[in-house]
């Protein structure tokens, strides 16, 4: 007996880890996550509670012991009432097609979607539970539930004792029940934290630390990418590159906090005056870029002169209370209509040093070819 229950622990563990590896990472599991992913999980739960009863403990011909009720109190407990609802009804019809039909396993059936609904329905009255505390209570209903099944079923079997079951087996089956339980709740939060990280970790090193805008190295490689994009299919790409004007005055004067909260506040500018699917990035010091796909090079000229003037009217709020003004010059280059796409970057850097060599406060564009 042991050893099954450990088999079944062992699968239950195994089979979260993969799944939770795989859903967590792309679509955090929880009662919000999207309606495909939690059917899937609901059929996974499911089979899972199936391939359990292949490892069952025949305690007579007609009556076995497993952990197939684990699927449906995951389900449950980390997605909610209709996800654990099929679950429980896929274990309830393939303990009907995986073993003879008979009338013990009629009443296993109707108990195994019975669990299915009633963890569901302890989800909608434990929402602001923790997820453990959830699956202590699921667990404790499922395996009370299960444990008077299955003593009515062996009271009316004469041959069998009763008083074995009740003493020896069921104490084991709890035991395994709770041990499988935590198991799969520590492996799926272990998982869960893990890829939290993973994702924090992938997110700043594409990110400015100060700004959250795109970093030098996501601008380089999403560049490149709308680069072979604007080429391939011979659609328009402007560069926009932006630079404060006399910004070391700035850290020189009123320090490098001052500093850091104009940048931060030139970021916040700068996401607004760009449509959603422009790059905004900040290629490191007090240089910014701009990439907008499909933007003529009189279009972005447009958006370019009103972020400049929008820099030059706004007020930038330091951390002494001091509000202070400041502008900024950009160069334009556009493909195909100023340069090739190889040459977007220097063009547009020409076009930065020609309007701070100009004066500063402009916006130059480079000429067309």
């Amino acid at each position: 007996m042991f050893s099954d229950l450990f088999i079944n622990t062992c699968i239950i563990v195994s089979l979260i880890f993969l799944v939770s590896r795989f859903f967590n990472q792309y679509h955090p599991i929880s009662p919000d996550s999207p309606l495909g992913v939690k059917l899937v999980l609901s059929v996974l739960c499911g089979v899972l509670g199936i391939v359990l009863m292949k490892f069952s403990i025949h305690v007579n011909p007609t009556t076995i012991v497993d952990l197939r009720h684990i699927g449906i109190i995951l389900i449950a407990a980390y997605c909610g009432f209709f996800p654990s609802v099929i679950a429980g009804l896929i274990v309830a019809i393939g303990r009907l097609l995986l073993l003879d039909v008979t009338h013990n396993a009629m009443e296993a059936s109707m108990v195994m979607f019975i669990l299915g609904m009633g963890c569901g329905i302890l989800f909608n009255f434990t929402t602001r539970w923790s997820v453990l505390q959830r699956l202590i209570l699921m667990n404790t209903f499922c395996m009370t539930a299960i444990s008077f099944l299955i003593v009515h079923m062996l009271n009316h079997d004469i041959e069998f004792n009763l008083s074995t079951f009740c003493y020896k087996i069921l104490p084991i089956h709890w035991f395994f029940s709770f041990v499988a339980m935590y198991f799969s709740y520590y492996t799926m939060e272990y998982i869960r934290a893990r890829n939290s990280i993973f994702k924090k970790l992938e997110k700043d090193s594409a990110t400015d630390f100060l700004t959250s805008l795109n970093n030098q190295r996501q601008f380089e490689t999403l560049f490149n990418a709308y680069m072979f994009k604007a080429k391939q299919q011979q659609k328009n790409l402007t560069l926009l590159l932006l630079d404060i004007d006399h910004f070391k005055k700035i850290n020189d004067r009123y320090g490098h906090e001052a500093g850091d909260a104009v940048l931060k506040e030139i970021g916040v500018i700068l996401q607004k005056a760009t449509r959603l699917g422009d790059i905004v990035s900040r290629n490191g010091g007090e240089e910014f870029s701009i990439i907008l796909p499909d933007q003529t090079k009189s279009q972005a000229q447009n958006i370019a002169e009103r972020i400049r003037k929008t820099m030059e009217e706004h007020y930038f709020l330091l951390p002494t209370g001091l509000s202070i003004q400041i502008t900024v010059s950009i160069g334009i280059a556009t493909y195909p209509e100023t340069c090739e796409t190889k040459d977007l970057f220097k063009k547009a850097d020409e076009s930065l040093y020609k309007a701070k060599s100009l004066g500063r406060n402009l916006v130059v564009v480079q000429d067309s070819l």
